[in-house]
């Protein structure tokens, strides 16, 4: 029987009623707090001033393994990231800072992959295992109002608990009856099936879950390189960098580095061999980790009563701006923290004009924004190599007469370069 046949027979049966699907009883409170609590992660970010930020995080179901959802609060000015992933050991711990310290093996690193800053969303990798970890799902019907919820997290500097409450809002942020909890924050607001409603801020607030999805989307894709064109080059490698892959190096140029490094030898009287391209792409990879924030830092504190005194989740810590780099491209980073400019550019960041200088080379300039919104641009310079287009991390005099007059400035000079690995080099004496 062809297609349309079945499609005639189909036609021709008789109908059946449709049924409303009910869900089947909601388990207790225990069962239920034992089946979700196994998706959250604690969070405890650095901070420059010594303090220690917590907070929650949801494992998500990706295709990428040890990808994380949180608030971009949490992680935003972190100086190091770090989690701890669910273990039915540790949430008897009476406090966050003794399973921090009293179980310093399971603190594994983190770093920020992609953030959205409009919505205080943020999408972290942890450099652990988490495919054992249960996934949450997500409740397609909307919240209703008065119903029963659950902000799962860290309440009261405990780990892995939950607040409970019943939504008063359901247009826009959700919002419960019951005051927010710091130990809440970017943990997830389920229902009484442990389905994800949204994700819990610090007024107590949550954002609807499907707030996430295109943000989510993005930190999963593959880091595919297409280093053909200058365009291409850069927004690939662009994804790469901001998704904290080490492929992010093959976007380099490593001869002007090396010279660098070689001039920076003979001016510090440490060594007067010159340095290899090998060694020139060991700096860059010191320097991305360090970036990225996969931190040899620990945390903050060595004992449980100095990282219960240094557990924050108040206001932002001081901010130190690096002066000469606003000035110069209109970026905003804490001079203090080595990864503010790296964070950067996981806010997003746009291709805007390509000014090609010949068949080798070209300038591209790229705008941003700072997370108080305001605007930033700065000039790159991409030259052609043998496998592709490459970023040249140090233009030459000559190359900086071929800058188009009207396009940013670019973030450090050569100069300014060579005189940090002088200063690295003198360190080293």
């Amino acid at each position: 029987m062809s297609l349309l046949g079945l499609l005639r027979v189909g036609a021709c049966a008789p109908r059946v009623p449709f049924v409303t699907p009910v869900d089947p009883p909601a388990p207790d409170e225990a069962t239920l707090l034992a089946q979700t609590l196994p998706a959250v992660v604690l969070l405890l970010a650095n901070r420059a001033d010594g303090t220690v930020r917590y907070g929650a995080g949801l494992v998500l179901d990706a295709p990428r393994p040890g990808l994380v959802l949180t608030t971009f609060e949490l992680v935003n000015d972190a100086t190091a990231l770090h989690a701890v992933r669910y273990d039915s050991l540790f949430a008897r711990d009476d406090s966050v800072a003794r399973l921090a310290v009293e179980h310093a093996q399971a603190v594994v690193a983190a770093t920020l992959v992609r953030a959205d800053v409009a919505r205080d969303l943020a999408v972290v990798r942890l450099d652990a295992e988490t495919r054992s970890l249960p996934r949450l799902s997500w409740r397609d019907a909307p919240p209703v109002k008065g119903e029963r919820v659950l902000a799962l997290g860290h309440p009261a500097r405990r780990p892995w608990l939950a607040t409970a409450g019943a939504l008063t809002k359901v247009e826009g942020p959700l919002m419960m009856d019951t005051a927010g909890d710091p130990g809440t924050i970017g943990g997830p607001l389920v229902d009484t099936h442990g389905r994800v409603l949204g994700l819990v801020h610090r007024d107590g607030s949550a954002s609807p879950i499907e707030f996430a999805r295109g943000l989510i989307d993005e930190a999963a894709l593959p880091i595919e390189l297409d280093r053909r064109t200058p365009e291409a080059a850069y927004r690939t490698c662009l994804r790469a960098a901001q998704s904290g892959s080490e492929r992010w190096l093959e976007c380099l140029e490593y001869d002007d580095v090396a010279a660098l490094l070689t001039e920076a030898r003979a001016k510090a009287k440490t060594s007067s061999v010159p340095a290899t391209r090998e060694e020139a792409r060991q700096v860059a990879l010191v320097n991305f980790r360090r970036a990225v924030g996969f931190p040899t830092e620990p945390l903050a504190a060595q004992t449980v009563e100095q990282l219960t005194a240094q557990l924050s989740s108040a206001a932002a810590a001081p901010f130190t701006p690096d002066e000469q780099l606003f000035s110069r491209t209109g970026i905003k980073v804490d001079a203090a923290n080595p990864r503010g400019a790296y964070q950067l550019l996981r806010l997003g960041v746009e291709l805007g004009r390509v000014a090609p200088v010949d068949e080798r080379r070209a300038w591209l300039e790229t705008v941003g924004r700072n997370v108080d919104g305001s605007r930033w641009a700065e000039a790159e310079l991409w030259v052609k190599g043998l496998g592709g287009w490459v970023r040249r991390e140090a233009p030459s005099v000559e190359d900086e007469a071929t800058r188009p007059a009207d396009f940013a400035k670019q973030s450090m000079t050569a100069a300014e370069l060579l005189a940090a690995y002088v200063e690295a080099e003198n360190r080293r004496r």
